[in-house]
């Protein structure tokens, strides 16, 4: 992408998307090399980018719908769309109106994670520099808001999908989300299922998860480059 620069407007962001595989790799990396301790400010690090690339894979899903008020006029004439929740919840909510109060909704819904990930992830820090990290009320209460947070932001990642993929279909919507909400969702939901498996004591967990996740980014990258790949510069002619 550096060096075909041609698209500045959506490239910085896909930039910025490409580097969690790195940022997330090395940062687990760290995490298994040094202690306990240490590693929380390593994830706490993770935790911060984390936020950033939800918001900027938002910011790169209405650029490529050519910004905001282009988006809304693009998609107001379509018809109102239904809750993604199933045919019989669906049916028990009113239908949304594609309009700029969906478009907020959504932006709501999403940046609500980028306000809530690094305040828990400094929580965290707080509550380790007080001895009460590893209290099992306050683990509880962390988990809650976590899923809470991660929940809904899928979610309306996931209405930002259905409302603009008609128009943004020529840029390849699915494969975007699937490589940036894998990385993010998946990998958050991996660390509980490691967790919470039975007889491992919460620190093996913690660092087996690092080292899936090393593994696992790998993977990532290759969809990631799949996903977004770079513009090809034009030949020369004769």
């Amino acid at each position: 992408h550096l060096v075909h620069w041609s698209k500045p407007r959506t490239q910085g962001q896909i930039i910025r998307i490409v580097l969690v595989c790195p940022i997330y790799a090395l940062a687990s990396l760290l995490s298994l090399i040094v202690s306990e301790a240490a590693s929380l400010y390593v994830e706490t690090v993770r935790d911060l980018f984390e936020a950033f690339v939800i918001y900027t894979f938002l910011a790169l899903v209405l650029e490529y719908a050519g910004g905001e008020a282009a988006c809304v006029a693009k998609i107001c004439h379509l018809p109102p769309l239904r809750h993604p929740l199933g045919p019989c919840l669906a049916r028990l909510l009113p239908a949304m109106p594609r309009n700029h109060l969906l478009l907020r909704k959504c932006k709501q819904g999403t940046l609500q994670f980028v306000i809530v990930k690094p305040l828990m992830a400094f929580t965290g820090l707080i509550a380790a520099l007080a001895g009460a990290y590893s209290n099992y009320w306050y683990q509880a209460c962390v988990l809650l808001i976590y899923n809470v947070s991660y929940t809904l932001a899928l979610y309306w990642l996931f209405v930002v999908y259905l409302a603009t993929k008609s128009v943004i279909a020529r840029h390849s919507p699915v494969a975007k989300f699937v490589a940036v909400k894998g990385i993010v969702f998946a990998t958050y939901y991996q660390s509980l299922a490691v967790a919470f498996f039975p007889g491992l004591p919460r620190e093996d967990g913690t660092r087996w998860n690092d080292f899936i996740l090393c593994v696992e980014m790998i993977g990532f990258a290759g969809l990631i480059m799949r996903a977004v790949p770079a513009p090809i510069a034009p030949r020369p002619s004769c």
